[in-house]
């Protein structure tokens, strides 16, 4: 009787399992049929033809041409010169701006160039930018942390001008996560406040100073910045004119980048 009962009971589960099995797997196939997976390339987007063709120019002139470094960067790894935090615009262009080739650069991209302060509450911290920093630091080797912000800086606008963002809840809250930034840049403004296209600009290179500062108090970089075996570095990018001004932490000001300003 015990034995029957219990094959009963192992017909039932195996019957609950199956009937739920198939049921999840005709669920998968009418979201496969409602969902267009496929794309007509050249088509619907003309753009997306534009990449395609951009594709084959570089498997068919440029690759060929620097096979043997791309080889390299396979069989050796990349070895970077730097880690650049920078914004997710599209018109920075990083390769064109310093003329640099695959692997010299090793980018962290965000909207606002962000980095999240560290907490030691595994709950709050925004750990990508962390992370990204620890690998550079830790396992390539970089000594030079760059955060690069840049001019008419639709993340920073948003935080200035105090934008709408309803709807954009992954935005708002990532804006957020320096909630102090804007208040702090008020209260440095407050006896002469700035224009809004003027105050813009300022509170971009403010946010910079800012990121810096963050950094410097993430575990993996502060005891290299106090012996300093590691070197932090702010830079704006003006989109209208094509120059790059640096932070001076001495002069406290932004200044024209070039081998000659920094090293006099």
């Amino acid at each position: 009787m015990k034995t029957k009962i219990f094959l009963l009971i192992i017909g039932l589960a195996i019957g609950t399992f199956v009937g739920l099995y198939f049921t999840q797997f005709k669920s998968v196939l009418t979201l496969k049929r409602s969902v267009k997976t496929e794309v007509d390339y050249g088509k619907e987007n003309d753009f997306l033809s534009d990449l395609i063709n951009g594709h084959e120019e570089f498997k068919t002139h440029y690759y060929p041409l620097h096979e043997k470094e791309f080889l390299d960067l396979v069989d050796n790894g990349q070895k970077p010169g730097a880690i650049i935090i920078t914004c997710s615009d599209s018109r920075i262009v990083l390769d064109r701006l310093f003329s640099t080739n695959p692997g010299q650069l090793f980018i962290v991209r965000n909207p606002g160039n962000l980095a999240p302060p560290y907490t030691i509450d595994s709950t709050q911290l925004q750990a990508s930018v962390l992370a990204s920093v620890e690998y550079a630091v830790h396992h390539l080797g970089i000594k030079d942390v760059i955060v690069m912000g840049h001019s008419d800086c639709g993340a920073m606008n948003a935080v200035y001008s105090g934008a709408d963002l309803s709807g954009f809840p992954g935005l708002i809250r990532w804006l957020s996560i320096d909630s102090d930034l804007f208040k702090s840049f008020q209260k440095k403004h407050q006896e002469h406040p700035p224009t809004k296209k003027e105050g813009l600009f300022l509170f971009e290179k403010f946010s910079i100073v800012g990121q810096l500062h963050h950094l410097s108090h993430y575990p993996i970089l502060r005891d290299l910045l106090k012996d300093e075996s590691i070197h932090l570095h702010g830079w704006f990018y003006d989109v209208r004119s094509g120059g790059i001004d640096y932070y001076d932490t001495d002069k406290k000001g932004f200044f024209p980048l070039s081998i000659k300003e920094i090293g006099s």
